[in-house]
């Protein structure tokens, strides 16, 4: 999935970069102004004081947007690129949407196994070590395939697993097997290693400095 535009913190989206993107004619504070009305601050959007002022004198302010409010306003839009904006966003909820099954598929991994949260975080390493061979990827950067795969990998553990007490070496042993299965469908399926999928980049919010 080739990036439009910048993903902060995995869900949020800049105003700013997004008016400038979808080609909106109106200046961004009167735009903010207009289309902000139907959606809740806390919720849908936040916004952050800078520690610099615009030329009228009013402190100049941030706004950062949930993927879902950015679909919309790329929909109401009705530019050019409005619904190829739209389509990439339904596409980051998708990723979003993948993350979280991650998680819960973690915890659910978790709560089988029994194991505090470090002997559980040697468990889920070795399968990321024997997805991606060695090379350190985390899951918020994952291309959508290698995502998709860990959570099958970990469902597939928690199935081999079920019933049994195990050692922790024999949890990880089961675990590096798994991600070993899925790892060897994707070179098989997609002609191309785990580790050499195209990453998604993220950015962070730095509310001193500004955006990165």
């Amino acid at each position: 999935m080739k990036q439009l535009i910048s993903i902060y913190e995995g869900y949020l989206i800049d105003s700013i970069e997004l008016h400038e993107f979808l080609k909106i004619k109106t200046r961004h504070r009167a735009w903010v102004e207009r289309q902000f009305d139907s959606f809740e601050e806390g919720r849908d959007y936040w916004s952050f004081a800078q520690n610099w002022a615009k030329p009228s004198g009013r402190p100049a302010k941030q706004f950062f947007l949930t993927v879902n409010m950015a679909k919309q306003l790329a929909m109401l839009a009705k530019t050019d690129v409005g619904e190829m904006v739209r389509e990439y966003f339904i596409r980051v909820e998708d990723r979003v949407n993948k993350l979280n099954k991650l998680k819960e598929t973690s915890e659910s991994l978790k709560e089988e196994t029994k194991l505090n949260l470090e002997s559980f975080k040697k468990l889920d390493n070795a399968g990321l070590e024997t997805l991606y061979e060695g090379k350190v990827v985390k899951d918020k950067n994952a291309h959508m395939i290698s995502i998709t795969g860990r959570t099958f990998a970990q469902e597939l553990t928690k199935h081999n697993i079920f019933g049994k007490k195990l050692t922790l070496e024999e949890y990880i042993e089961e675990n590096r097997k798994t991600h070993l299965e899925i790892r060897e469908m994707i070179i098989k399926n997609s002609n191309i290693t785990p580790e050499e999928l195209p990453l998604f980049q993220l950015k962070k919010i730095d509310l001193k400095k500004g955006i990165e």
